[in-house]
């Protein structure tokens, strides 16, 4: 191969001035590019050197900051009359009564507190014996042992657990308990539950380079906070191993990252939680302006080859000009482009050629434009049917009212979740909604009211189920909703949540300055495996709800 390149290169004169070009520009620009790069990705590794370190101790300080401000909002908490009074009562009071009615009073100033802050999940304070005084809901019984853990650990100072994981992976807190003493005789413990998303937005404050990083690990590595850069959930999946303690100053290492991406970073410790503050930049991010220095060479690389060659074309170009010509039109060709034509220059040879090739181009080139209208024309009928089978869908499945699936699709996903727990077992539960007085409204405002009504509730029904509930309009004045994977508890829950949204619901009639207050009474039931049994249960709790005197949530098993 080299032997034929050397012969062609031999027996052409263009081609050996062609190539001394070639060789004298690439040798000079490879030379000079390789030295400018390597120092310039010198200088760029000392600067990041000297930026990371500034960055992790900074931030560091920021979330050293936010946990202390937590153990100062627990102390003013405690040292509020709302609460230390009633604390001072159930330690205290000998009378139930009294002891009961202070724990209310407790909790109550908790869920302010609660609502207020919304970095602040749970609240509860702990006796000196290790047992909740007051909460603010009874999730927190699920961590009791592991706060009297802590308060075993405690000492008489603040103690931070690590971070603790939801079931779904999408949420993760943290238990920070203070110590209190009340009056100089009552000692108690509060406990915190933190939501750590505020520490990634505390993060995500943090100004970085393009491609930066910065997220926290647990002493087992794994991600306490959500990465910038990740775009997928990562709370509590393992980044990188790390070590028990900083056993070197803060420096810069280069390495794959957790999405296998080539990164430079660095990493402190936060002695006081066990955990590790990292910094990271994408790596092509960093090194850029290298980068950039490169193209920039090849582009003036290119640029000096082009004038060279020029020079050396000239000396044959009454040769080369013809050739280049239908090298440059079949290249335009190949690239789509069409009316591609050569000017002739002579009426040898060449000129044949080139007039060949012209007439050739000619037909390519109507060919291609006819291909391309009758590809635009199946394209666009093609959208039009996407479109018209999407909306055919959508209003095959979906109540035109409210928006809410309608009655069929509702027993279509009926059964396919039935058939989801006879199948692989779990739970399924069901809460039939109905209007209570709906037809006084029709009756003295008309349906057309009335629709406006079940549009609007439509909306707060909608807010008021999670993500993974099927709502439905059953028919009328009626409404379904089916929970999956959801117990007695859960389902009593999502109930009673629909019913206080809808009693706090003002409906302002159409056109005129009244408002009316809305209620609906609810039925719930769980699947015990028999259809019929279980709309049964449901429509049997529905009704025992009216009974009651509407506004209220009842529960009913099957039979």
């Amino acid at each position: 191969m080299i032997a034929r390149i050397r012969s062609a290169i031999g027996k052409s004169f263009s081609a050996k001035i062609i190539t001394l070009v070639v060789v004298n520009v690439v040798v000079t620009s490879i030379v000079i590019g390789f030295v400018t790069m390597r120092n310039t990705e010198s200088f760029l590794t000392s600067k990041i050197s000297e930026k990371f370190p500034s960055i992790l101790v900074n931030t560091r300080g920021k979330v050293d900051l936010w946990y202390a401000k937590r153990s100062l909002d627990i102390a003013i908490l405690s040292g509020s009359t709302a609460f230390s009074e009633n604390l001072q009562k159930r330690l205290k009071s000998l009378s139930e009564a009294d002891k009961q009615k202070a724990t209310v009073e407790i909790g109550k100033y908790f869920s302010y507190v609660k609502e207020k802050f919304l970095v602040y999940e749970e609240l509860a304070v702990l006796d000196e014996d290790g047992e909740i005084i007051a909460k603010t809901s009874d999730d927190i019984l699920e961590d009791a042992d592991l706060l009297q853990s802590l308060m075993q650990e405690e000492e008489g100072r603040t103690v931070a657990s690590q971070a603790v994981l939801s079931p779904d992976r999408s949420k993760i807190h943290q238990w920070l308990l203070v110590p209190i003493q009340i009056a100089d005789e009552f000692h108690a413990t509060i406990c915190a539950r933190l939501a750590l998303v505020e520490l990634t937005k505390l993060l995500s404050e943090v100004v970085l380079g393009k491609g930066g990083d910065l997220f926290l690990l647990d002493f087992r590595g794994r991600f306490v906070t959500q990465p910038r850069m990740a775009s997928s959930n990562m709370l509590g999946v393992k980044a990188m191993e790390v070590p028990t303690r900083q056993e070197r100053p803060v420096s810069v290492d280069r390495y794959a990252n957790y999405a296998s991406r080539k990164v430079l970073g660095s990493k402190v410790l936060l002695p006081d939680l066990g955990w590790w503050l990292v910094c990271e930049e994408d790596y092509k991010a960093a090194m850029s302006p290298v980068l950039t220095t490169r193209h920039r060479i090849i582009l003036a690389d290119l640029i000096i080859l082009a004038i060279f060659v020029l020079a050396a074309l000239r000396i044959v170009r009454p040769i080369l000009r013809p050739i280049q010509s239908l090298a440059d039109g079949a290249k335009k060709i190949k690239d789509g482009m069409v009316g591609v034509k050569i000017m002739a220059t002579s009426d040898d040879e060449l000129g044949l050629m080139i007039q060949t090739f012209n007439e050739m181009a000619k037909e390519i080139g109507m060919a291609r434009v006819k291909l391309q209208a009758k590809n635009k024309e199946l394209n666009a009928r093609n959208e039009e049917l996407q479109v018209l089978n999407e909306k055919l869908e959508e209003l095959s499945i979906t109540d035109g009212l409210t928006g809410l699936y309608n009655h069929r699709h509702f027993w279509n996903l009926l059964n396919n979740e039935m058939s989801r727990v006879d199948r692989s077992g779990g739970q399924l539960a069901l809460v039939l909604i109905d209007i209570d007085n709906f037809k006084r409204v029709n009756d003295r405002f008309g349906h057309a009211v009335g629709d406006v009504l079940l549009h609007t509730l439509g909306d707060v029904l909608r807010d008021s189920v999670r993500d993974t509930d099927i709502l439905s309009r059953y028919g009328g004045e009626e409404f379904a909703v089916l929970l999956p994977e959801t117990d007695q508890e859960g389902v009593i829950a999502v109930a009673e949540k629909i019913r206080a949204a809808v009693e706090k619901m003002v409906f302002k009639v159409p056109e005129t300055d009244i408002t009316l207050s809305m209620t609906v009474s609810l039925g719930v039931s769980i699947y015990q495996g028999n259809k019929r049994e279980f709309f049964n249960a449901v429509d049997q709790a529905l009704y025992l709800s009216k009974h009651k005197g509407k506004n209220c949530v009842s529960f009913a098993e099957c039979t």
